[in-house]
């Protein structure tokens, strides 16, 4: 399957081996220090299967995993390194990152509004919390941005 395909995916064309990663990496990937094109395929597949996301966030969740794929194969395949990922109690997809320099936040929340936060663990001057609503938005920066720190 190509990642372009991901607005393709329904839970009826997602086999076996789809649904078992799900059950094992879909709330936590950190198992992997890199992630590979089939782990991205895999991990779009579970979020998709056992969250009911709204069709704003299954957008968002699309052009999402298009820009990791875009940032993997044609920026840096070092770049996607391991995140987590959780539905929050108010139904927001939530990702995030720990790294060596802070922890960075991505959040889809069902009512059209992402949210990009970085939290510095050295300098606090260098937070960063941006809002983006409407279209006047890129998700591919949004992607590089989230794994930038």
């Amino acid at each position: 399957m190509n990642i372009t395909d991901f607005s393709k995916l329904t839970s009826e064309t997602i086999d076996k081996e789809t649904i078992l990663f799900g059950d094992t990496y879909c709330s936590e990937i950190g198992e992997f220090a890199l992630l590979s094109n089939s782990d991205i395929i895999s991990l779009y597949s579970s979020i998709l299967i056992e969250n009911d996301l709204s069709d704003f966030q299954k957008s968002i969740l699309s052009k999402l995993f298009i820009a990791f794929d875009t940032i993997q194969n044609e920026i840096d395949p070092n770049k996607l390194q391991k995140f987590k990922n959780v539905i929050s109690d108010e139904l927001e997809l939530c990702f995030y990152r720990n790294s060596e320099k802070g922890i960075t936040n991505l959040i889809i929340d069902e009512d059209q509004l992402i949210t990009f936060s970085y939290i510095s663990k050295t300098n606090q001057e260098d937070n960063i919390i941006e809002f983006y609503e409407g279209e006047e938005y890129s998700i591919e920066k949004i992607a590089y941005s989230f794994f930038s720190f």
